[in-house]
């Protein structure tokens, strides 16, 4: 005898994740070995299937199904189970399946049945069916008279959490480690190399003491270099600058709610426990259909506060709790990488903590996903900053309007590799498969992931939607999380520049030169700026002037690059005014003058992300958020306070 639930929307079950994969999935075609068990006393334990339920077989009109939208899953299959005399078991003290060797990733997320050894030891089935099926299969065992001992009735989501735990370990050493060896020259687990180390000690040292002693070739060479970094920066911004008021691509038509595929959200928390109600009910007013969407809410191990949190919070169906085992690197991208094993969507979408998303946005990304280019496999919605009070907060509100709505659309036009933001971007699953989702080992696994999924030959594009979320209001958070963010820039730019040819073969010449200047520009600029400025301020007053600048060559040369950073400057001005009149935010044109000020604290946080570099290049350093207007005012007035960001960091 053998029961088979439905797993995923319209008759068709959403991909899973195997053995061996790029994140532990299954390509198209494969198929994960069926946990059986055979070996359990007869009639213990039917056979393990994840077959599709009958077109029509489970009417939405059933009482469990409606419950299940407004009543928390236990409750449910409690009341279910009591009505029909069954047994319901939440499977608190139980252990994983007989042959958990056999069991995948995949088929850990996608089982409706198994045989799990209760606290006794003894092999009983398990039948965990989807809240649509539940009363039609207490209904076709009712007859029987009694309920066929031993089987039980359990909780989807407390199945899979017995059969992810008995794979658990293995999964995540696996999934850690898959692009490490599946694609070592594109990881990050060894950027950077212990030379490069040494190089950039070196070059800071011999730099410092050039500047210190005035030895003319090193004054030179920061001039020189300073004036190539300027230029470049320049060329970018004034050719943004002449597109930033041109209208994003037509969305696409939506898709009918038969048609829509199976969407999978994963959220990562640490130390989040204040954040995670407002978190849940934003996520709450997502309008997808629920049974055609699961929430993943991923969180460390030693994090006990968010993780009860987390189990309070997330009651209905569609969420699922994950605790992702302890490893290192602890960074958001590990447990990414582990979350992907596990999750069943043909979508992808990432949140963040803090996030409040427009309620239609995975509707539209699943529209622009599935009508677009079949190139396109990831877009990336827009992300505004609200709450902005102080000076922090209104610059970095004017820079995320100058990325959002300049840069990215600018990029996403002649499909270069993106830089994606950490947040509210949203996949196709086999892409993600075929790039080796996200890399554990690098911080800034966002903008890194973009120029990967480019060199397989993929696109990303920019979502007319928008998720609202609060910026650092104090430079003790705010330097932190910058200096994370050039960091990563910095590995990406190390990694993507082991093979120059090859980067060159896979994503052309021009989108090559894009990702090396986009990179100057993120790096290599801020950590030539504020040295620039000095030398050139210093030349210019006659105090220290740059040797061999004082002849008519000298004061060409020093023109042209005065003329670049004029340029970056005045560029940079320009589409900052027009992208906050774009997203509505006339306010902050003001604001768009004291950028060069944002510059300078940018450069800050790049020398302190060099050191980090060569002494601890997978160190994350956690951001810490409050609940939107809980910020720095709400703090003054005596809300609760976070703690330090050290105290609450992810750590490498």
């Amino acid at each position: 005898m053998s029961w088979s639930f439905r797993t995923g929307p319209g008759g068709k079950t959403p991909d899973g994740d195997g053995e061996g994969r790029p994140g532990g999935m299954e390509t198209a075609g494969e198929q994960a070995p069926a946990v059986t068990t055979a070996d359990a006393p007869p009639g213990a334990a039917p056979a393990v299937t994840t077959a599709d339920a009958p077109p029509g077989a489970a009417p939405a009109d059933e009482p469990s199904a409606s419950m299940a939208a407004e009543w928390p899953e236990d409750a449910v299959y409690r009341a279910a189970c009591a009505t029909a005399g069954a047994r319901f078991e939440p499977l608190t003290r139980w252990g994983g399946p007989r042959r958990a060797e056999r069991l995948t990733a995949r088929g850990a997320a996608r089982l409706g049945a198994a045989g799990l050894a209760d606290p006794d030891g003894a092999t009983v089935t398990v039948l965990a069916p989807p809240p649509h099926a539940l009363d039609r299969v207490l209904l076709d065992l009712k007859p029987r008279g009694r309920w066929p001992s031993p089987a039980v009735i359990t909780t989807p989501r407390r199945l899979r959490a017995v059969l992810r735990g008995a794979i658990s370990e293995r999964t995540e050493q696996r999934v850690r480690h898959h692009l490490a060896r599946a694609e070592p020259q594109l990881s990050a687990s060894t950027a950077p190399s212990p030379a490069a180390r040494a190089i950039i000690l070196a070059t800071v040292a011999g730099l410092c003491a050039g500047i210190l002693t005035g030895w003319p070739p090193v004054t030179w060479t920061l001039f020189v270099v300073s004036a190539v970094l300027f230029h470049i920066t320049a060329g970018i911004r004034f050719l943004v600058a002449l597109e930033t008021s041109a209208p994003l691509s037509t969305p696409p038509p939506a898709i009918p709610e038969r048609d829509l595929p199976f969407y999978t959200v994963m959220v990562c928390l640490y130390r989040e426990a204040a954040m995670v109600p407002s978190l849940v009910a934003a996520l709450d007013r997502l309008r997808y259909p629920r049974d055609r969407l699961e929430i993943l809410i991923l969180l460390e191990a030693d994090d006990a506060e968010t993780i009860a949190a987390a189990e309070a919070a997330c009651r209905t169906p569609e969420y699922d709790v994950i605790v992702v085992p302890p490893g290192r690197p602890r960074t958001k991208p590990r447990a990414l990488t582990y979350g992907l094993a596990f999750a069943r969507g043909d979508l992808v979408g990432v949140f963040d903590a803090e996030d409040r998303p427009d309620p239609d946005q995975l509707l539209a990304a699943a529209a622009m996903l599935t009508a677009g280019p079949h190139h396109q496999v990831c877009v990336q919605a827009g992300l505004r900053i609200d709450g902005d009070t102080g000076v922090l907060q209104r610059l970095f509100a004017v820079d995320y309007a100058a990325l959002f709505a300049g840069l990215l659309p600018w990029l996403a036009r002649r499909r270069a590799p993106l830089p994606l933001g950490g947040t509210s971007n949203h996949f196709k699953r086999d892409a993600l498969v075929i790039a080796h989702g996200w890399d554990p080992f690098n911080v800034t696994e966002d903008a890194d992931l973009g120029v990967r999924l480019a060199r397989y030959g993929f696109s990303s594009g920019v979502l007319d939607s928008v998720t609202r979320e609060e910026a650092p209001d104090r430079f003790r958070i705010w330097l932190p999380q910058r200096t994370r963010w050039l960091k990563g820039w910095m590995i990406t730019w190390l990694v993507h520049s082991r093979r120059p040819l090859d980067l060159v073969r896979e994503i052309g010449l021009p989108g090559a030169l894009l990702f090396h200047a986009n990179a100057f520009m993120q790096v290599a600029a801020p950590l030539a700026h504020p040295l620039a400025l000095a030398a050139y301020s210093l030349h210019l007053t006659g105090l220290k002037p740059i040797p061999d600048l004082g002849g008519m060559s000298g004061a060409v040369l020093l023109g042209v690059a005065g003329f670049a950073v004029l340029v970056g400057h005045g560029a940079a001005v320009v589409i900052a005014r027009r992208a906050v009149r774009a997203i509505g935010r006339p306010d902050l044109l003001p604001w768009t003058w004291a950028l060069p000020l944002q510059w300078l604290l940018v450069s800050v946080a790049a020398w302190r992300a060099l050191f980090e570099l060569v002494f601890r290049p997978h160190y994350w350093a956690k951001t810490p958020h409050v609940p939107a207007g809980h910020g720095a005012a709400g703090q003054r007035s005596g809300k609760p306070r976070i703690t330090e960001p050290g105290k609450r960091g992810w750590s490498g």
